[in-house]
């Protein structure tokens, strides 16, 4: 939060209340749009996967977000709003969390432990149906782990 309050400090040492901008900002799942009422300058966009830090100020009417851009640099956009940040705040912050389920979905899932009949056991002394131990199978439990050590972590 330091580094939030910083960037509202130095933001508003910079420019008095009467030179700051009306702006628009638009968020969405990926971006966050900023759109200024001056239609002479082109709107901002920031790429939500780049956001690094974001919160409200002390003065909870400010509010403001980091950005990592392609540069190595870090921008940051502080806003005032009213009657306070809170719903700007909410609405990026959901973007993100978004962002960050889309990319866990996107990973590959570990493998499954198979149930027993596929692993060539019977069960109640039943023969199994269909043994299915293979190469394939050995090797994807070699390089990904077993299942049944990530399914106690996890519970």
């Amino acid at each position: 939060m330091e580094t939030i309050n910083e960037a509202i400090a130095l933001s508003e040492s910079r420019a008095s209340e009467s030179e700051w901008e009306l702006v628009n900002v638009g968020v969405a799942p990926s971006t966050i749009t900023i759109t200024f009422t001056d239609s002479k300058r082109s709107p901002i966009d920031c790429r939500v996967r780049f956001l690094s830090f974001l919160g409200i100020g002390q003065d909870s009417r400010k509010c403001a977000f980091i950005v990592h851009t392609a540069q190595d640099t870090f921008i940051a956009y502080a806003f005032h709003c009213e009657p306070h940040s809170g719903p700007l705040c909410k609405t990026v912050e959901a973007a993100c969390t978004l962002r960050y389920q889309k990319c866990l979905d996107a990973r590959p899932q570990r493998l499954q432990s198979p149930s027993p009949e596929k692993k060539g056991i019977s069960l109640a002394g039943q023969p199994a149906r269909h043994p299915q131990t293979t190469i394939k199978k050995a090797l994807k439990t070699i390089f990904f782990g077993s299942s049944s050590s990530s399914s106690s972590a996890s519970s």
